[in-house]
């Protein structure tokens, strides 16, 4: 990168660590700070955003009139947040059967794949909320535990998928169901503005 460059505050790109010694470790130095800069500014990126996603969920719970406009809220905040698929599923008590509330995002036929191809009663998420448990799945290293269900995922260009309880009165009700195509999503950040997004659903529903 010419140093005019880096004079002007242009820090995009890598220096090439060749030449002398003294101007090899300058090089190497700078390409380090370089891509610590780059790291940093990504992270509070990703700050901002799922905070203008938790905010945007509130906003939602705050003013939608009915289920149907609180459901399409925080879906559409979901999605907006980098999530590929987003759906909501309620128990049935009686039939113990999962009712899908919303789904929005990408590929929205995926739950009827599934229907078709693996059964929602082999789905790991699913089972899941109907367990009331929290789950996360790293579709590409799941090898141990991959079924068919895994391989259609792959085919829909998923990667990874998380699923979060829904509770009202410390009952299980339902829950929260996301695919992505980015596992690196659901890291400890990602995954607890899922917890705070499901909290603040199990509170309003």
């Amino acid at each position: 990168m010419p140093l005019r460059l880096l004079a002007n505050g242009d820090c995009k790109g890598e220096i090439q660590e060749g030449g002398s010694l003294e101007l090899s470790d300058l090089a190497r130095a700078f390409n380090e700070m370089d891509r610590e800069i780059n790291n940093r500014h990504h992270a509070l990126k990703r700050q901002k955003m799922l905070y203008r996603t938790l905010s945007e969920t509130n906003q939602t719970i705050l003013y939608a009139h009915d289920e149907d406009a609180l459901f399409q809220g925080v879906c559409r905040a979901a999605v907006k947040a980098g999530i590929k698929l987003v759906w909501i599923g309620y128990l049935d008590g009686r039939s113990d059967s999962l009712r899908i509330a919303y789904i929005s995002g990408d590929n929205t036929d995926w739950l009827g794949t599934v229907r078709r191809h693996v059964g929602l009663d082999k789905d790991p998420l699913a089972m899941s909320i109907k367990l009331g448990q929290e789950k996360t799945i790293n579709i590409d290293t799941d090898n141990a535990n991959a079924t068919h269900w895994h391989a259609e995922a792959k085919l829909n260009g998923f990667t990874a998928g998380a699923a979060l309880p829904l509770t009202r009165g410390g009952k299980k009700i339902g829950g929260l169901v996301v695919m992505l195509d980015d596992h690196t999503l659901l890291d400890e950040a990602g995954m607890q503005l899922l917890r705070e997004m499901v909290a603040d659903l199990s509170y309003a529903t």
